[in-house]
C-alpha cells in the first residue's frame, strides 16, 4: 500500500480546487480507441473547458490549444480534421472567429475501425505497443512508434514535471489584478499594512471565481464593501477569508443602505473582462469593448 505521506513534496491537488465531471462511460470507452498522444491531450483540453465548466461547447483557438497541450499548431490543426472525422468531436469555424468545439459523448458514433490495419496507417496499432524496457514511457522493444508519435511521448517526458509545478499568476491576470485591488482598499485604511503574497491571493480570487461561480463585478464590490465597514475591515484582511465568508458578507452589504458605491465605472472593469475573455481561449479581436 502507497503512502501519499511517503512520497515528498507533491501538488496539492484537490476536487475542492475545482474538477471536471465526466461519465465514467465515456472513459471506459475511450480506454479502448486508438488515438495518438496527441489526440488525447486535445480532448483533455476539450473536456477542462468544456465539462469542466458544464457547458457542452466552447470556443477554442489554435493558438489556446497549442499553449495548453504544448503541441504545435499544425498538429493541432491535423488532429483536430482527424478527430472530427471519426466523428469525436464537432466543430465549427466561422470566418473571423475562434473555432466552436464539442466532444461527441455518443461513443456508437465514434469511428473506431481507424488504424486498425498495420500497412499504411498513421496510428499506433502494433501489438508491441504498451511493452516499454524498464518501465519507461516511450521506448518501445521494436521501435514501431512513427517519428511524430516519438516526438510527442517525448515532449510528454520533457513537460511531466513542468506541468506539475505550482501555478503561477501574471500581473496581467483578472485574479492578480482583483488581488491587488483588495490590497490597495486595505491600505487606504492601514498604509502600514503588510504586502501579501500575491500569488496566494490570486490562487484563493480564483478558486472563488472558477470553483464558487462568483462575478468578477461581485467580488470587486465585496472588496470595497468591507474595506468602507468598520466591523468587517478587520476581520476580511484576505481574499480567503473573504471567499470563507462571502454569501454572509454578500447578504450584509445588500442590507447596508449607507454603502457608498462606485459613482462610475471603473476603467479597469473592462481590462480585466477582457483578460477573462483571453484566458478563456476567445479571440481578442472579437471582444465587445463598448459599455
Amino acid at each position: 500500500m502507497f503512502l501519499e505521506s511517503s512520497w515528498g513534496d507533491m501538488a496539492n491537488v484537490q476536487v475542492e480546487n475545482g474538477f471536471t465531471q465526466i461519465a465514467n462511460e465515456i472513459l471506459e470507452n475511450m480506454a479502448k480507441i486508438k488515438l495518438s498522444p496527441t489526440q488525447y491531450r486535445i480532448l483533455f483540453v476539450i473536456w477542462r473547458y468544456t465539462y469542466g465548466f458544464k457547458r457542452i461547447e466552447h470556443k477554442l483557438s489554435l493558438s489556446f490549444l497549442s499553449e495548453a497541450t504544448g503541441c504545435d499548431k499544425r498538429n493541432i490543426q491535423r488532429e483536430l480534421t482527424s478527430l472530427e472525422d471519426r466523428k469525436i468531436i464537432k466543430q465549427s469555424v466561422a470566418n473571423g472567429s475562434c473555432r466552436t468545439i464539442a466532444f461527441v459523448k455518443d461513443h456508437d458514433l465514434w469511428d473506431s475501425t481507424i488504424g486498425e490495419s498495420n500497412k499504411g496507417s498513421r496510428s499506433v496499432v502494433d501489438s508491441t505497443i504498451g511493452k516499454t524496457n524498464e518501465g519507461r514511457v516511450g521506448e518501445s522493444n521494436k521501435g514501431t512508434f512513427g517519428e511524430t508519435d516519438n516526438q510527442e511521448i517525448k515532449n510528454l517526458n520533457k513537460n511531466l514535471n513542468k506541468n506539475t509545478r505550482k501555478r503561477v499568476y501574471e500581473e496581467t491576470s483578472i485574479y492578480f489584478k482583483l488581488a491587488k485591488y483588495l490590497f490597495e482598499r486595505i491600505q487606504e485604511n492601514n498604509p502600514n499594512h503588510k504586502k501579501p503574497n500575491f500569488q496566494n491571493w490570486s490562487n484563493d480570487i480564483r478558486l472563488m471565481m472558477e470553483v464558487d461561480k462568483r462575478n468578477e463585478k461581485d467580488i470587486k464590490r465585496l472588496m470595497q464593501w468591507v474595506q468602507q465597514d468598520d466591523f468587517e475591515m478587520i476581520n476580511v484582511s484576505s481574499p480567503g477569508k473573504l471567499r470563507k465568508r462571502y454569501d454572509q458578507l454578500f447578504l450584509k452589504s445588500s442590507k447596508d443602505k449607507n454603502f457608498r458605491t462606485l459613482s462610475q465605472v471603473d476603467p479597469r472593469d473592462k481590462e480585466i473582462a477582457f483578460q477573462n475573455w483571453i484566458i478563456e481561449g476567445n479571440d481578442p479581436d472579437k471582444f465587445d469593448w463598448s459599455d
